[in-house]
């Protein structure tokens, strides 16, 4: 699949230089279907993953399949996580949620809607080179947005919007493993209101925080577990709900933050009581994330394109629009992160001229600040490495990524720093790798893998064993 590169750059308000790299990471004209519902995470190498579900309905075709798709080197690798047939206006799958664990095998919730307007939870990992996926739950009415996050072991952990039959009223329901069997409550605040669009995350305790939405009056609910029961917090949504739901990360300590509303509210815990206010900007779909000074950035979509800002100690830094085609509409498609370095990525669908629907793919970096910041100095940003021996095959996985254009040099040194096995690349392109080097005659013993490049080089250190 050849891959579509554009480098555009916009002047951020109050601040200095955000460079914006994007890629069509997947195409289909519009006559032959649609793509859409994008959740983007980033692996232990700051590479993306996402999925998404493409839909074919040119003639009697009428497939629809969830598609995971990642990086390897310069090429967009995909693979049919699940597919269907059927009508798709009415079969298809809603909003699915990615995430990655501690070896970067994805995990994701999906609600699939069926033609009759049933809907279903299904949990799907890769398990080998083999997709599992797993029913978990049932309901009688169209669609609900998952949101999916896993605990310290790795367990996944669900909240999704339920109703059953007799209900008619919309309830958030949790869904986790517990490493034997799927157990499931309902989230109830004592309100027989309606509760939609859940936002989920697992604090280092295990216990879960759940932000959503609650209806008449129009309100923003926080509930969490404290070991023993539910807690809740709630307030007034009075600049407007905002129909895609609420976004919601725990700090470096565990506190809770979240934002919310058409206006985009960004209310977080400080410890003591709640902070909030409004950005001044953002649309009916907002993400947010939280760098390592425990600082908001947010992506939103605003007048139908995706858009950037972020604060710091001076306050809010709108970065305008990531999509530079003014006759590009991303819709309800959005996905947001922070690598390690706090460089924002951004995946969404663009619809346009051409009547073409593209998965794209952004990646950001601010001008200015990497050579003046000593922390990227020590961590060298761009330059990632991990390695898997494997004794029965004699060979050494070596998977990086390399931000910048140059020369690599790959080298294993014995304990002694003795060179004892190289692999040089030139003019490799900015990416992310796989390289398996043959060490079936190599010693027992601990060996150190160093990737270079441009000066810069990272070490990782392996044990052989036989």
């Amino acid at each position: 699949m050849k891959i579509g590169v554009l480098l555009i750059i916009f002047l951020s308000l109050g601040f200095g230089q955000i460079n914006w790299q994007i890629e069509v990471a997947d195409s289909m004209d519009s006559s032959e279907g649609g793509i859409g519902w994008a959740s983007l995470k980033l692996d232990s190498l700051n590479c993306p993953r996402i999925v998404y579900y493409q839909a074919f309905d040119l003639g009697d075709t009428n497939w629809v399949k969830l598609i995971y798709l990642y990086k390897d080197g310069n090429q967009w690798i995909k693979e049919t996580v699940d597919s269907s047939y059927g009508y798709t206006l009415t079969n298809y799958y809603v909003w699915p949620d990615l995430f990655l664990d501690k070896d970067d095998h994805p995990h994701i919730a999906l609600v699939h809607r069926y033609s009759d307007n049933t809907a279903k939870l299904f949990y799907a990992n890769k398990v080998a080179n083999y997709w599992s996926i797993q029913k978990l739950d049932s309901i009688p009415y169209y669609y609900s947005k998952p949101s999916l996050a896993l605990d310290t072991s790795d367990y996944p952990c669900i909240a999704w919007q339920y109703r059953t039959t007799a209900d008619t009223i919309w309830r958030i329901k949790y869904i986790h493993w517990d490493g034997l069997s799927w157990n499931s409550e309902i989230i109830y605040d004592g309100n027989d209101l309606p509760d939609f669009s859940p936002s989920l995350a697992i604090d280092f305790e295990n216990r879960p925080h759940i932000v959503y939405y609650q209806k008449n009056p129009d309100s923003v609910k926080y509930a969490f577990w404290n070991g023993t029961n539910w807690q809740f917090w709630g307030e007034s949504t009075n600049m407007g709900m905002g129909n895609l739901g609420p976004s919601l990360k725990l700090d470096s300590s565990g506190y809770p933050h979240f934002i919310h509303g058409w206006a985009t509210y960004y209310v977080h815990w400080n410890g003591n009581f709640w902070e909030s206010e409004t950005t001044g900007t953002g649309g009916p779909l907002n993400y947010l994330d939280l760098d390592t000074q425990n600082l908001p950035h947010i992506a939103s979509i605003f007048l139908q394109r995706p858009a950037y800002c972020y604060r710091d100690s001076t306050g809010w830094h709108f970065c305008g629009y990531i999509e530079p085609d003014p006759y590009t509409v991303t819709g309800h498609s959005l996905s947001f992160c922070l690598d390690d370095d706090d460089n924002p990525h951004v995946a969404y669908i663009g619809c346009g001229p051409g009547n073409w629907y593209r998965m794209k793919y952004a990646r950001g970096t601010f001008v200015g600040i990497e050579e003046n910041d000593s922390k990227y100095l020590v961590h060298n940003p761009g330059l990632k490495m991990k390695v898997n021996p494997s004794v029965v095959q004699g060979v050494l996985n070596v998977e990086y990524s390399i931000a910048t254009l140059g020369d690599i040099e790959i080298a294993i040194y014995d304990v002694c720093g003795r060179k004892v096995r190289v692999m040089k690349q030139k003019k490799s392109l900015p990416g992310c790798y796989h390289n398996v080097i043959n060490i079936n005659n190599f010693p027992v013993g601990v060996y150190f893998v160093v990737l270079e490049q441009n000066n810069a080089q990272v070490c990782k250190k392996f044990l052989l064993v036989r």
